[in-house]
């Protein structure tokens, strides 16, 4: 009977370690570096280790300075996602590379029309589609255009709305909110509402690609190093905040007895659950590290241009510990390898993929480079040639990949001859 009431008792001790350990795991270098800062503020138990001021230095972090995309990549891979035409794509990726630094598109809709030799339904088409795309304005003709299309991506709007947006936009800025009301019909209220949102529109809407096309920096939180024993993997402490627990305070609670229900109690274990979570976090970091330095050595040593490419299950089992745990240690890392910076994630295959897509994507580039230029593959036959050799895939699953890899289709690589 006693043993039975223990039970729950231990268990609802251990749910406020379990939650806390999945954060832990789920946190790149970075964001445990801010969570150690916030600990240190907040637990007088925890206190920082500090650097050697000559540990880390400005330039260390130059090379893991990578860019975002410009404007014209981001919409284009959006763009190249969706099931369309051959048509459709030709004429939406012409407007995408016509568009200017703001984000918009001058060009006449019959000059497209001509040069690509379409009709002019088919320009007001694809045109349509690429300002769909993120950000709401993008391909816009005009500043009223703009302005219209980002209220629609919000609401349904009306009639009176739009007639208002495309042809008296100036009367609206000016407060010209008798006059509208005649022409219109529409009450004052609902003018000076319109009014208002719009005023919070970006007229440039090309500049939000401007904003975020800014250095970003992605600190492997492990590195892969070759030795003459081969490859070996580590922990990147160099840029890792490092803390530990008073112990003195630890000593000061555990003799103030009539102090066991207090906040510092709580501050002490989660100080102890930190600290276990961080241990538990490198053993299994180091692990993972290990697994991919002692698997993917032909990749790693530039034999084959792709890894191999194992299942979380694997690697979990490999571990001694649970898929979802490894989930969460992969999640949004990277490893600095002796060929490159990669997500860890890289190294793993999705269940639901019957295919390593990075052997096929190397497998679909090398397909294209060799075919007969005046007979080029079609989406099909690249389907049947890889099935041939083991990549089971169907058709649609190499239209997928050709987008993504940038080649055109097969119409678009013939060449003819005069």
């Amino acid at each position: 009977m006693v043993k039975n009431k223990q039970k729950p008792s231990v268990k609802l001790k251990f749910v406020p370690y379990m939650a806390l350990r999945a954060r832990v795991l789920e946190m790149n270098l970075l964001e445990l570096n801010e969570f150690v800062n916030q600990l240190v503020v907040s637990n007088p138990f925890i206190e920082e280790a500090r650097y050697a001021p000559e540990t880390v230095q400005p330039n260390d972090f130059e090379k893991y300075i990578a860019k975002s995309e410009d404007m014209y990549e981001n919409l284009l891979h959006q763009f190249r996602m969706l099931n369309l035409d051959e048509t459709t794509e030709r004429v939406g990726e012409f407007i995408i590379k016509g568009l200017n630094e703001d984000g918009y598109f001058t060009m006449p809709l019959g000059s497209v029309s001509k040069q690509l030799n379409v009709s002019l339904k088919d320009v007001e088409k694809a045109l349509k589609i690429v300002q769909s795309l993120d950000p709401p304005g993008i391909a816009a003709r005009n500043l009223p255009e703009c302005l219209l299309l980002q209220l629609e991506s919000q609401e349904k709007v009306s009639p009176k709305i739009k007639h208002i947006i495309l042809n008296h936009l100036k009367d609206l800025g000016d407060e010209n909110y008798s006059i509208l009301s005649k022409k219109t019909g529409l009450k004052v209220d609902t003018l000076k509402a319109l009014r208002e949102k719009i005023s919070h529109f970006t007229v440039s809407p090309g500049l939000a690609f401007k904003e975020s096309h800014i250095k970003k920096i992605i600190v492997p939180d492990l590195y892969i190093l070759q030795t003459e024993n081969g490859f070996e993997a580590h922990l990147n402490d160099k840029f890792m905040r490092k803390f530990f627990i008073n112990d003195n305070y630890l000593k000061i609670l555990k003799n103030n007895k009539k102090n066991t229900d207090s906040e510092f109690v709580r501050m002490a274990e989660q100080a102890k659950w930190t600290l276990q979570s961080f241990l538990e976090r490198r053993k299994m970091l180091l692990e993972v590290g290990n697994f991919v330095a002692n698997n993917e050595e032909r990749f790693l040593s530039g034999i084959i241009p792709f890894p191999l490419k194992h299942t979380v299950s694997e690697v979990a089992q490999h571990l001694g510990t649970d898929e979802s745990s490894v989930s969460r240690l992969v999640q949004n890392k990277y490893i600095e390898t002796p060929v490159g910076i990669f997500p860890i994630k890289y190294f793993l295959q999705h269940k639901s993929k019957p295919y390593n897509d990075e052997e096929l994507k190397i497998k679909i580039k090398e397909l294209v480079s060799s075919e007969d230029k005046t007979h080029p593959l079609t989406d099909e036959q690249i389907a049947n040639i890889l099935s041939k050799s083991g990549l089971n895939i169907k058709r649609r699953t190499v239209v997928k990949y050709r987008k993504l890899l940038k080649i055109p289709s097969s119409s678009k690589r013939r060449l003819t001859n005069h």
